[in-house]
């Protein structure tokens, strides 16, 4: 009796070292993976000017912390948004375990005098609610799936889309005319859209159109909320620069750039050097940097 409860225990005891060392070797890419990411990120360059005339400082606030979820507030016009199809043609509000050959993209917005539709790489124009006629059809090259639409101003929009063909999975972020459907590639490395889209901001006293696009990806984790853009890039738009002109980019290792105002004729950029929480670390305070342009 005493021989066969000695090696029950045995067993017993195999197991449980068994199971530390399991959760060890699962644990263990996980911690190597964020302070990885926390080397990567020390070694990267705060910053790199991307026009001439570009002065940058940083400078105290009193800002608090931010949520995680933080987004400034934005024009809701500007978002692209997906439809359903109805039998009559009529579109519809979008419903969840639908039949997916009736989904479509637009863009809607009566400020900035968009009503058209995306679907198998082809624009329409929307008219009385229904889609009607073609517009333009993307041609070498085209696309599929699109995953993200969003206005930039009364001439240009913004586009996350695959190249139709490709094997795997890799969007790119696009900027289009909104007359011609001239195409221009933005990044081939854009952030995910569906966590943090581009912003795209009007700041009272500057009159031209703020867009911050996001690159890159930084993991510190898996699962949630786990990753930060690498790097966050500032493009703007005004009688100078038309059809946009990238200005600065700036790398994770100030934070993440989350909103941006004016003081008289420079712009204050707030970036949220917070880590994602499976990182394990406190939130911490926003700084501010002060843009000029000569």
């Amino acid at each position: 009796m005493k021989s066969t409860l000695w090696i029950i225990g045995i067993i017993i005891s195999i197991f449980l070292i068994l199971a530390v060392i399991m959760i060890i070797s699962i644990m263990k890419p996980l911690i190597n993976i964020s302070e990885i990411s926390r080397d990567k990120v020390k070694s990267m360059a705060e910053y790199e000017l991307l026009a001439d005339g570009i002065h940058i400082e940083e400078i105290c606030n009193e800002l608090d912390i931010l949520t995680s979820k933080f987004r400034p507030t934005e024009n809701k016009e500007r978002a692209g948004v997906k439809l359903l199809q109805g039998q009559d043609g009529k579109l519809e509000k979008f419903e969840p375990f639908n039949d997916p050959s009736k989904e479509i993209d637009a863009l809607i917005s009566n400020h900035f005098d968009y009503n058209i539709a995306f679907k198998n790489s082809e624009v329409y124009q929307i008219t009385q609610n229904k889609m009607s006629a073609l517009i333009h059809k993307f041609d070498n090259p085209d696309f599929e799936p699109f995953r993200y639409f969003a206005i930039i101003n009364n001439d240009f929009f913004l586009m996350s889309a695959d190249l139709k063909g490709v094997e795997y999975a890799k969007p790119i972020l696009w900027q289009l005319d909104k007359t011609t459907f001239e195409i221009l590639k933005i990044t081939e490395e854009p952030y995910h859209t569906f966590e943090r889209p581009p912003l795209i901001l009007n700041p009272n006293g500057y009159t031209g159109t703020i867009v911050v696009y996001y690159k890159g990806d930084i993991s510190f984790g898996y699962g949630g909320d786990s990753s930060r853009p690498e790097q966050s890039v500032i493009r703007i738009y005004d009688q100078h620069h038309p059809k946009g002109k990238d200005i600065i980019q700036m790398s994770f290792a100030v934070g993440t750039i989350v909103n941006i105002e004016m003081d008289k004729k420079d712009f204050l950029v707030h970036t949220d050097p917070s880590l994602p929480s499976s990182a394990g670390k406190s939130r911490v305070p926003p700084r501010t940097w002060q843009i000029s342009i000569k």
